[in-house]
């Protein structure tokens, strides 16, 4: 089997459980056995499992196989610059995501299209496949085209399936939008059924999303792909996981503090940077568990540097868990639990601070000081 059918085995596997798992019947047989909460549960997990899959195995065969389209130096600077587009869209279109008509947890379309969905009402998504699109073309083996043609046609997928699922539970109020909103950027403008406006435009994503396009086709782009994709992985789960939180939060964080909307967030970023900075300061840290066979592969006689990884590495999911129970402590308006949270984040941070004054230990400080003013706000039940 060659190194491009089995990416492209590894684009079924995933597309096919991501899609699938989504469509109205299999999806409602699983909500009524586990729930609505166990369902996303349930769907997150699969799909974290299997993009895992899928870029582990363009990374460790991104090399090999036959020759890809590699287009020639006229048309690279055209597609570097379509590459750099796709990064800008997709960063500004999942910045304000928990505000859009397709956010995670929102039972009714908002009113007016505003900002960028002017521009396109799938921003992420065509951000995603113009990306792809470049760097297919741009690819010199057959298993980038393989990749990046695939992430293409999947983001072009998920926005035609969004649509039709939305059509589905909204009927006219989501033909009202699509009729109003194109997916293709600035067709809508173009044919005067919407128009353009600059002010609504969130700069602050825009900006974010120039800076990430330089980053990631400068400096850190040779190590885009280091350790089998981690780091791929680490930021899309990460902020998928960062906006299905924010989204579930919005409605009941209505009159809230921006400080008290972001506890939650921030503690979840902080543990998937957590999670990036293993790798950067443990580097060796997977390959060495992996040839101990993982089962049974830390022991007294590890080596120290070994157990010091997992601790680091451990630390990650604990601190996004009490991101999204720092939100529920909020949301269900419970001061003792947040009281709690505060305490317990402040003392930790303090002590490690202390400990190790160069460390990520002043921003769970931070996190915790910020924590201890809002469990004295009005609105939280003792």
């Amino acid at each position: 089997m060659g190194p491009a059918t089995m990416v492209l085995l590894a684009w079924i596997l995933f597309g096919g459980t991501h899609v699938g798992l989504s469509t109205r019947a299999i999806r409602g047989r699983l909500v009524a056995r586990l729930g609505e909460a166990g369902f996303i549960a349930l769907y997150f997990l699969v799909a974290t499992v299997t993009f895992t899959v899928l870029v582990g195995t363009y990374g460790a065969l991104r090399d090999a196989g036959t020759a890809g389209l590699g287009a020639g130096p006229s048309l690279r600077p055209v597609l570097g610059a379509l590459v750099a587009a796709g990064v800008v869209l997709a960063v500004a279109g999942v910045v304000p995501y928990p505000t859009s008509a397709y956010a995670l947890f929102r039972t009714a379309a908002p009113g007016e299209p505003r900002g960028i969905e002017r521009i396109t009402r799938h921003p992420f998504f065509v951000g995603t496949a113009l990306l792809g699109v470049g760097h297919a073309l741009l690819a010199s083996r057959l298993t980038g085209v393989v990749f990046f043609g695939g992430l293409a046609v999947f983001a072009l997928a998920g926005a035609w399936h969004q649509d039709r699922k939305l059509l589905a539970t909204r009927g006219a109020t989501h033909a009202a939008l699509m009729a109003r909103t194109s997916l293709v950027p600035f067709a809508a403008i173009a044919t005067g059924r919407q128009r353009f406006v600059a002010r609504e435009l969130p700069l602050a994503a825009v900006a974010l999303g120039v800076a990430a396009a330089w980053l990631l086709g400068g400096p850190a782009h040779a190590a885009i792909m280091a350790h089998g994709g981690a780091y791929v992985v680490l930021a899309v789960v990460g902020g998928g996981v960062l906006a299905a939180l924010q989204s579930w939060q919005r409605e009941g964080m209505r009159g809230r503090g921006t400080a008290e909307r972001l506890l939650g967030p921030a503690l979840v970023l902080l543990g998937f940077v957590h999670a990036a900075v293993t790798l950067v300061v443990f580097p060796d840290a997977l390959a060495d568990l992996g040839a101990r066979g993982v089962a049974g592969a830390i022991s007294s006689a590890s080596p120290d540097g070994l157990m010091a990884a997992f601790c680091f590495a451990i630390l990650a999911p604990v601190l996004v868990l009490l991101g999204w129970v720092t939100s529920h402590a909020i949301v269900a308006g419970d001061r003792v639990l947040l009281t709690v949270l505060a305490w317990f984040l402040s003392g930790i941070g303090a002590l490690g601070a202390l400990l190790v004054p160069v460390s990520g230990f002043w921003a769970l400080l931070a996190i915790g000081v910020v924590m201890l003013r809002a469990s004295g706000r009005r609105g939280l039940a003792t």
